[in-house]
């Protein structure tokens, strides 16, 4: 195109020349050299002005290509933006279930191990040693012999697996009723302890276990009496299971007597208890 320009441009300025030499008289040298300059430096702003259309048109291009460029960015940039909180947001999400996760596994590991815990307990109260203590029988006293009122008791095994290492204090004695709230019920040192190796289960203490107390004759018959003193009996029984557990029995009854040989015995609000 610029070369087309310039051809065009030298034409018209040769036909130019060639129409005044038709009308004017032929020109000396200097006037031919001065057109010539004339027609170069038109040639040259030809050039110029073709250049800077094009640099124009070039810039306009790398203007928009720019601009283009920086919307793309932009897009780019805000895509990878959204990009960034999605998965921030994903993490956070994954992580608040990943929490709820755990959170449902230790509470699902809990009542696991509650339920085994409990099953073991339940085994353990179906399966366990219980000795249990009841009155069999009582001789009166003899303070003349040097005999104590004795009360013969039955110590039993009433559960479904052996009792060991059973040991036993048992003691009887004449105390005011209701008996004093910070009465000890301590069996020792008299009579002394009665031990055995093993009860299995539905049996009795293979030897009789008595509880024996020394009173006076007054107090004895006092007591027959229905006088505000009672005998009371008490006994301590401890034990383990087959389940290496240590359990204790707590017994304790007043007898009361109607007159006759025979008796009444009831349970005393203390030292009844069983572990």
């Amino acid at each position: 195109m610029r070369g087309f320009r310039l051809a065009l441009v030298l034409a018209m300025v040769c036909a130019a020349l060639g129409m005044a030499q038709s009308q004017q008289p032929p020109a000396n040298t200097a006037d031919r050299q001065q057109a010539v300059h004339e027609a170069e430096h038109l040639a040259n702003e030809g050039r110029i002005a073709n250049g800077t259309v094009w640099l124009a048109g070039v810039t306009t291009m790398l203007f928009i290509a720019t601009g283009l460029l920086g919307y793309f960015t932009y897009r780019l940039w805000n895509a990878t933006k959204r990009l960034a909180i999605d998965a921030e947001n994903t993490a956070k999400e994954q992580g608040e279930k990943m929490d709820a996760s755990v959170a449902a596994a230790v509470q699902s590991a809990t009542a696991m191990e509650h339920s085994v815990e409990q099953a073991r307990r339940n085994a353990v109260a179906e399966l366990r040693a219980y000795v249990s203590v009841s009155i069999k029988s009582t001789t009166e006293q003899n303070t003349g012999y040097d005999r104590p009122y004795s009360v013969f008791l039955t110590i039993k095994n009433t559960g479904t697996t052996p009792a060991h290492g059973v040991t036993v204090r048992a003691k009887c004695a004449v105390l005011d009723y209701p008996p004093n709230s910070r009465m000890t019920w301590e069996a020792d040192p008299f009579p002394p302890v009665r031990h055995v190796q093993v009860v299995f289960p539905g049996e009795d203490m293979p030897e009789s276990t008595e509880a024996v107390g020394l009173s006076s004759d007054e107090d004895m018959a006092a007591v027959r009496k229905g006088s505000p003193k009672q005998l009371f009996v008490w006994v301590t029984v401890e034990y383990v299971d087959a389940f290496d557990e240590s359990r204790q029995t707590l017994f304790c009854q007043s007898i009361r007597f109607d007159g006759n040989a025979s008796f009444t015995a009831v349970n005393t609000e203390a030292h009844n208890s069983a572990t």
